[in-house]
């Protein structure tokens, strides 16, 4: 193989090595602070952490896939909840902290594909 196919061939591979394709949690994930402020995710990415861009004490998940809440943002702590799939209903299921301790500062969805683990 000569050097100049070499080098691109090796450059495809140290730039695709490592990626897993992205996979979605189905659906609407809705999330909100102790000031009434709210936020949305459509079809969010499963099995990584997402950081929310608050602290969250109420989250509502309608998407197919089981939501992870954790108390930093790089989901390393100890889950604070998890919160169930919708279970068909359309209206999905709700969490929530009334005396807001602990916030949840991230979210993984579950990933039930073996790529995704």
């Amino acid at each position: 193989m000569s050097i100049l196919l070499a080098l691109p061939v090796a450059a495809l591979l140290a730039t695709t090595a490592g990626t897993a394709p992205a996979y979605a949690a189905n659906g609407r994930f809705v999330f909100e602070n102790s000031a009434s402020r709210t936020g949305e995710m459509t079809n969010p990415p499963s099995g990584r952490c997402i950081t929310f861009p608050y602290q969250v004490i109420r989250v509502t998940n309608a998407t197919n896939q089981k939501a992870h809440l954790f108390q930093d943002d790089k989901c390393n702590t100890k889950e604070i909840a998890v919160v169930a799939a919708d279970p068909g209903t359309g209206r999905g299921t709700a969490w929530g902290k009334p005396d807001g301790t602990p916030p949840a500062l991230a979210v993984r969805f579950d990933c039930d594909l073996v790529a995704c683990s």
